[in-house]
């Protein structure tokens, strides 16, 4: 895994409106500097950055949601472009200004995984703390991740005492820690405390719904790096072009899942401040409740591990299975059914137990416990696991081979074997199960796990997966799932006064959960007579509006020939001037309207902002509104989301409030980054459209 890039990426600085940023609740903790609940009408304001290629990549969904009426969708596709060299879709908290703010210590958020979010043998991270050495250029890998990998929750852990801008990287050491298998279908609530340190005083600690799951003191970030910034949304390496198809492969081309509640407090924040109330489903899963991890020094060769103080809220827990994962030998377990579980005959090195609950309505939960037996003696090193990459079946064809001919005993021999399916259709017939190549046949189409017990010379022994992934079809194969029909989004309702003629309709949210939109349609239901430009497109402007309300429909169709319905209602009110009325014309497209003073003289018309840029999206020209006491030379730069500086220009700023016109109509049509600076102080970088 050490091999990986997880490489960093320019970050694409948004300084929007706070329509999404809860800042009264902010006031009210005063001890919180960030949240987000995605209600508002921009899911970017108030993050410093934003990286996603399309249109699905980040939205709002009102389907599924933690609290309130909408949440945070991420969406990732194996067929969309590279966002800063790879496969993403993020927003990012922190990242700006640079050297970055220093007292964020808790960050708490939720994410849901939906039904169809399948097990995969490579690696996903949903949420991260990355950082920026502070005198080099060098890309390293994120110092703490939350990841999902092959049906877990896990969290990556990086630390380098060396200064990194020296060392470049080359003594950072790497923790992984297992969680528990990730659960479909319900919503996660995640609070993390990062006591970020590249010393020994560093320390970790992550609860899952109030329950703490992860306790780490020690080394945890890198020398020689600024304090890190947030990222939450989906990042699948595996995807990029450049990534070795050996090493890790994934058997799906789409993922996408939501997240909600986003919270972040500084050094006096206490875990109460992230705590949110749990929605009360028909039956509350038992919780699995064991201790992490102890260390017991011999001659003591034995252990005890309690399960008894596992719960269930709204129940009884009716059952324990406890199991060993590996171990450098296979010690007595006295009555594995038991609530706690005795262990004897234990031996020099580390054994990983877990534990599996039910509850009297059939819900389970796991959890895992390290026992860590200290002292003197040989270590008996545990296998190294090597079962290769995911293998891939294509109907009628219902069998393959699996091997773990690349394990080894890096100090002894392998004694044994066992292969055993671990989950997927129960049609599977193992061949040769105790051999290190197995053949598994009478597969269906479907994604099949099978688990492979290697045990050494000294009875020490460890297990890894394979996953054999069956598409196409067959007279054996299951129907094929019915089509899902798209989610059109029509956008937010308008409000203005008439003096503008012309505004812009945006469908750009619509969506399809299992394929791709093919076609928008926009209709005019009700109101005053007024013509759609381009009615086929997902994003049209409507011309010759006057007084009135109007409702306009977008249909979208996907690729199954379902479609999906959504409205949109635009207010025109009445011009309050007669100069006003005078000068009617395009409502820039894609602006808050309510940021929009009707006062037309020379006073500032953005209440709070310092720089105004407009129209946005630009199909010539735009026009850059600055206003602040100073006073000298200024410069305009324009970057593409790679960082290439792309145009440049300098003047004098000589009055208070200053507005510069810049003409872009050589750039291509996509997003680029525009830096306004005063002297050596940006006042601002905003995201920037050239449409057609």
């Amino acid at each position: 895994m050490t091999s990986r890039n997880l490489q960093g990426s320019l970050i694409a600085f948004l300084l929007l409106s706070t329509g999404v940023f809860c800042s009264t609740a902010v006031k009210a903790q005063t001890n919180i500097v960030f949240q987000d609940d995605f209600e508002g009408s921009s899911i970017f304001g108030g993050w410093d950055g934003v990286e996603g290629c399309c249109s699905y990549s980040l939205t709002n969904s009102t389907t599924v949601k933690r609290t309130g009426k909408k949440s945070l969708r991420v969406e990732l596709r194996k067929s969309d472009s590279d966002v800063g060299g790879s496969k993403r879709a993020e927003l990012t908290d922190n990242s700006y200004p640079i050297p970055p703010e220093t007292n964020r210590r808790w960050w708490a958020f939720s994410n849901y995984l939906p039904s169809d979010f399948g097990k995969d043998s490579v690696h996903e991270i949903l949420a991260q703390w990355h950082d920026r050495p502070k005198t080099s250029t060098v890309s390293l890998n994120p110092p703490l991740s939350l990841q999902v990998y092959k049906g877990n929750w896990i969290i990556e852990l990086r630390y380098d005492s060396v200064d990194v801008n020296i060392d470049k990287g080359a003594n950072i050491k790497l923790k992984t820690f297992v969680l528990g298998p990730f659960e479909k279908g319900v919503w996660n609530d995640w609070v993390f405390n990062y006591n970020y340190s590249f010393n020994n005083n560093g320390t970790l600690k992550v609860w899952k719904n109030g329950q703490l799951v992860l306790t780490y003191n020690g080394k945890n970030y890198y020398n020689g790096s600024y304090d890190p910034f947030f990222k939450i949304g989906l990042y699948r390496w595996v995807w990029s072009s450049s990534w070795p198809r050996s090493l890790e492969q994934s058997v799906y081309s789409t993922r996408y899942y939501y997240a909600d509640n986003v919270k972040i407090g500084n050094k006096n924040a206490i875990l109460q401040d992230f705590l949110i109330p749990n929605p009360v489903p028909t039956n509350v899963k038992p919780i699995c409740n064991v201790r992490y991890k102890q260390s017991i020094p011999l001659p003591t060769n034995t252990a005890t591990i309690q399960g008894s103080t596992s719960t269930d809220p709204d129940g009884s827990i009716v059952s324990y299975k406890w199991s060993i994962e590996s171990g450098p030998n296979m010690p007595a377990m006295v009555s594995t059914t038991a609530a706690d579980l005795k262990i004897s005959g234990m031996v020099l090195g580390t054994y990983i137990y877990r534990l599996t609950v039910t509850d009297n309505l059939g819900a389970t939960s796991s959890a895992t416990s390290i026992v860590e037996m200290t002292g003197s003696g040989t270590l008996n090193k545990l296998p190294i696991m090597n079962l290769g990459a995911t293998k891939m079946v294509i109907l009628p064809t219902n069998s393959i081979s699996i091997s773990a001919t690349g394990t080894y005993d890096p100090d002894g021999s392998i004694a044994s074997g066992l292969w055993t399916q671990e989950s997927g259709p129960a049609t599977a017939v193992i061949t040769n199960a105790n051999s290190y190549t197995a053949t598994v046949s009478s597969l269906v189409k479907g994604s099949y796990y099978f688990k492979f017990k290697a045990t050494d010379n000294k009875g020490g022994y460890n297990t890894d997966y394979v996953q054999v992934y069956v598409d196409g079809s067959s007279a054996s194969a299951p129907a094929q799932p019915t089509n899902k029909k798209p989610i059109a989004n029509a956008g937010s309702g308008q409000t203005f006064q008439d003096i503008y003629t012309t505004i812009s309709l945006s469908g750009k949210a619509s969506y399809d959960p299992d394929g791709f939109i093919t076609k928008y349609k926009w209709a005019q239901e009700s109101g005053p007579a007024s013509t759609i430009t381009t009615p086929d497109s997902a994003k049209t402007t409507v011309k010759n509006f006057v007084v009135g309300t109007y409702v306009f429909r977008l249909i979208v169709t996907d690729n199954g020939a379902a479609s999906d319905t959504s409205r949109v209602t635009v207010n025109v009110l009445p011009a309050t001037t007669t100069a006003q009325a005078s000068r009617r014309g395009t409502l820039p497209a894609e602006q808050p309207v309510a940021a929009v003073s009707t006062d037309l003289n020379n006073t500032w018309k953005w209440p709070g902002k310092s720089i105004a840029i407009y129209p946005n999206p630009l199909q010539q020209q735009i026009l850059v509104n600055m206003n602040s006491p100073y006073k000298g030379a200024a410069s305009i730069k324009v970057f593409s989301l790679q960082g290439a500086l792309l145009y440049q220009e300098r003047f004098q700023k000589t009055t208070v409030i200053f507005t510069r016109q810049v003409n872009l109509g050589n750039l291509p049509q996509g997003t680029y980054l525009i830096q306004v600076a005063e002297g050596d102080r940006q006042l601002g970088i905003q995201k920037l459209v050239k449409s057609e």
